[in-house]
């Protein structure tokens, strides 16, 4: 399969917002990804921030966040796979659907797009297994051995076309949602303003 065109959105050529570079426009549409696609499939979005303080994980200072809560099932889990996966579907035309030789581990993601992929491999592995909800008692090889373990990587591919449908059909309310995020920099933006970019996103003329 053919690498697609990356989503290149440069700031000025796309309408982003002028104050910000192209650094920030790139981080603003990856958590937008996530955002939309998370909300899309009714995931508890409790805010979105590019910049700032507030962009934390674990303890380390990020460029960027989207935050989801709620009580963890195994339906959660399924969607949050899908949540985590919205970037690497972006990145790939999966508009013929999803080899079955395709390796998410062997494909030339971006360097954040490999975060995104450890973040879906936990929730597969959670999914897949839930008897070590928490999977710290696995060693690195067993790790390993799980990132081939057929059920897992049918978790993690039907998560990936999941949010392949949904980014392809989401492109203006993640445009709308990664305006909204760099004209607020540093500041957490609310999963209810984020609702509302997205209602008027998908209000709008549908793109040709």
């Amino acid at each position: 399969m053919g690498r697609d065109a990356r989503l290149k959105h440069n700031p000025q050529r796309d309408g982003y917002h002028k104050n910000r570079t192209e650094h920030d426009a790139s981080v603003a549409i990856h958590e937008a990804r996530h955002a939309v696609v998370g909300m899309r499939l009714g995931l508890e979005l409790e805010y979105v921030i590019v910049g700032g303080a507030g962009a934390t994980y674990d303890g380390k200072q990020m460029p960027g966040g989207a935050k989801f809560g709620g009580a963890e099932t195994r339906e959660m889990l399924t969607e949050q796979i899908a949540m985590s996966l919205a970037n690497a579907a972006a990145e790939y035309d999966f508009s013929m659907g999803i080899p079955p030789e395709f390796d998410l581990w062997t494909a030339p993601f971006s360097k954040s797009v490999k975060g995104d992929l450890e973040m879906a491999l936990g929730y597969a592995i959670r999914a897949v297994s839930p008897e070590d909800p928490a999977y710290v008692n696995y060693s690195d090889e067993e790790l390993e051995n799980m990132m081939l373990d057929k059920a897992t990587m049918t978790c993690l591919h039907d998560g990936l076309r999941q949010a392949a449908v949904i980014v392809a059909a989401s492109r203006r309310a993640i445009d709308a949602v990664a305006n909204l995020l760099l004209a607020n920099y540093g500041r957490r933006i609310s999963a209810e303003v984020v609702r509302q970019a997205i209602a008027s996103a998908d209000a709008a003329m549908p793109l040709l």
